[in-house]
C-alpha cells in the first residue's frame, strides 16, 4: 500500500521533474496539472523510463506527437533548428528530456530510498500504454503539460510497490534546500 502523503509527494516530485526537464527559457510559462485517470490521450507515442528500488518500481511516461509545435519546442530546448531537425534528432531530443525528468525524479527518490536505479529511455507506440494496467500499480497519476497556455504533452506516473510506502518527500526536500546540486564523477 502507498500512503496518501507518499502519493502526494510522488505527484509533486514528478510535476517538478517535468517542469525542469521540459521547460525552455525562463520566459516560458509552464503548467503541469493533474488530469482524470481515465483521460484519453491523443498522442501517438510515448517515451518511458523506469526507476527501481528494492521497495518499488516507478514508470514515467511522456506522451508526445511528432508535429511542428513539439518539434519547435524540442529544437528550442536542444538549441537546434526546427526546420532541419530530422526524426532521429527529434527522438533523441525527446529521450533526453525524458532522461532529465527521470534523473530529477531519481534524485528525489534517492533522498528517501537507498539503491535506486534508472533505465534508459524507450519509445513506444500509444497502443502499448494499455499494458501498463496489468502492472498492478498502487499509484497512478496523469498530467497535462502546457507551455505558454498551449498544450504540448501528457505525462503519466505509475508506481508499483513491493512493500508499504509511506514518506513525506517534499518536506524532506524543503528541509534540505541548502544542499548543493549533484556532481558528475568520471571514472
Amino acid at each position: 500500500m502507498i500512503s496518501q502523503r507518499a502519493k502526494n509527494g510522488l505527484n509533486q516530485w514528478f510535476s517538478k521533474a517535468l517542469k525542469g526537464a521540459l521547460s525552455g527559457s525562463q520566459g516560458d510559462l509552464c503548467s503541469v496539472e493533474a488530469v482524470e485517470q481515465n483521460a484519453d490521450f491523443f498522442e501517438s507515442r510515448f517515451v518511458m523510463l523506469t526507476s527501481s528500488s528494492y521497495l518499488f518500481r516507478a514508470f514515467t511516461l511522456i506522451h508526445f506527437e511528432l508535429n511542428a509545435a513539439t518539434r519547435e519546442h524540442l529544437a528550442k530546448l536542444s538549441r537546434s533548428d526546427a526546420e532541419s531537425m530530422s526524426e532521429k534528432e527529434f527522438m533523441d531530443a525527446i529521450c533526453e528530456c525524458a532522461n532529465m525528468c527521470g534523473g530529477a525524479l531519481n534524485r528525489e527518490f534517492g533522498s528517501v530510498f537507498n539503491h535506486v536505479g534508472l533505465s534508459t529511455p524507450n519509445i513506444l507506440g500509444a497502443e502499448s500504454a494499455h499494458c501498463l494496467q496489468s502492472l498492478r500499480h498502487g499509484h497512478s497519476q496523469h498530467f497535462r503539460v502546457d507551455f505558454n497556455r498551449a498544450h504540448m504533452f501528457h505525462a503519466s506516473l505509475y508506481v508499483c510497490e513491493f512493500e508499504d510506502l509511506d514518506f513525506d518527500g517534499p518536506q524532506w526536500a524543503s528541509d534540505h534546500a541548502d544542499i548543493g546540486g549533484g556532481e558528475l564523477e568520471l571514472f
